[in-house]
């Protein structure tokens, strides 16, 4: 049998699959010194370590091309929501948690046109209060990197929300070595994701990864939601491989015009409906290949459609897979080559 320990709370870190440690700062070589925020911290101060901006919302503004910004650890009590200034493929912007410290940002961190970004390690939960809208947001931009992060606790639409914004410029990007959890039944059925991958049918050449994550608990929604709110659009050319998907609805679900879905070496346990999930799917080259799935009614259905999800072959279907716990330093498995820590 599954084993099933208490859920997941605030106090459980990153997740083990991304071992993030933050980051010091880098030598005085580059051409800018790093900059800093903390909870102790002023906007007026001029964003040095030892006298760091106080907002994580400022001090986001702030940033331009190669630059760094170290976030000590603490909550950030923010209702983040900026569009920021691109990095260039040599010289990206890195926002990291100072090393071996812990930010909360507790309310929502939305974070628009990150080109040539890497958010590293920046916590988000819940605030009272919060909209029911997705708790963390990124959009537009490309090449940008979301990676070491734990997002829990959403009553609302999603954990995460990842969509090509009002430039419909989404191109590259990656969400890996995560941990979202526990995003509660808000909304009306289906409606509550871990993971929201929207309409990106706008723009000219999007693609994305995501990788080595943990998810769970999204019981009324999919750990993993790749497709658009509305009867068009879908999420094109997104690989889905290497993570730990438990106790939802759908562990992963693709609908409408997606298209380019490519969904391999995850481990998908304890979904309620099925494992993963096709709805009224009109796109193509979607496929799901060397996955484990268990411990679900079904491990692939499809509803609606004229192109339904693809088995490729190679699904594994133990009967039972126990994990050693549940949170965001268990979910093992000891599995080789599947899943988040494969």
């Amino acid at each position: 049998m599954l084993l099933l320990v208490a859920l997941a709370t605030a106090g459980c870190g990153g997740s083990a699959a991304q071992g993030s440690r933050g980051s010091q700062p880098a030598s005085a070589a580059q051409s800018r010194p790093a900059l800093f925020v903390a909870p102790s911290g002023r906007d007026a101060n001029p964003g040095t370590r030892q006298r760091p901006f106080r907002t994580l919302a400022h001090a986001l503004r702030k940033l331009r091309a190669g630059d760094r910004l170290y976030v000590r650890g603490g909550t950030y009590r923010e209702r983040v929501k900026v569009s920021v200034a691109p990095g260039r493929p040599a010289a990206r912007v890195l926002v990291s948690n100072f090393a071996r410290e812990r930010p909360v940002v507790r309310g929502q961190l939305w974070i628009g046109n990150p080109s040539y970004w890497t958010v590293r390690g920046i916590n988000v939960a819940w605030a009272k209060g919060n909209p029911d809208e997705p708790m963390a947001r990124v959009y537009g931009g490309t090449g940008w990197q979301l990676t070491g992060a734990e997002i829990w606790g959403a009553h609302s639409t999603s954990g995460l929300h990842v969509d090509d914004g009002p430039r419909n410029n989404l191109g590259s990007w990656s969400v890996t070595g995560n941990c979202i959890h526990d995003t509660y039944p808000t909304n009306g059925q289906h409606q509550d994701h871990n993971i929201y991958v929207d309409d990106m049918s706008e723009s000219p050449n999007p693609r994305g990864l995501i990788a080595r994550n943990l998810l769970f608990n999204a019981v009324n929604g999919r750990g993993i939601k790749l497709g658009p709110g509305d009867s068009t659009g879908g999420a094109f050319d997104v690989t889905v491989r290497y993570n730990t998907i438990f106790n939802d609805a759908q562990n992963v679900g693709v609908s409408r015009d997606s298209s380019g879905v490519r969904i391999y070496r995850n481990i998908l346990v304890g979904a309620t409906e099925a494992n993963v999930y096709g709805f009224e799917l009109e796109g193509h080259d979607n496929l799901v290949r060397d996955n484990v799935g268990t411990e679900a009614p079904q491990f692939l259905a499809n509803t609606g459609g004229d192109r339904p999800l693809v088995d490729g072959g190679r699904n594994l279907h133990p009967s039972t897979l126990t994990f050693d716990s549940v949170g965001c330093r268990g979910l093992h498995t000891g599995l080789a080559g599947y899943g988040a820590y494969g």
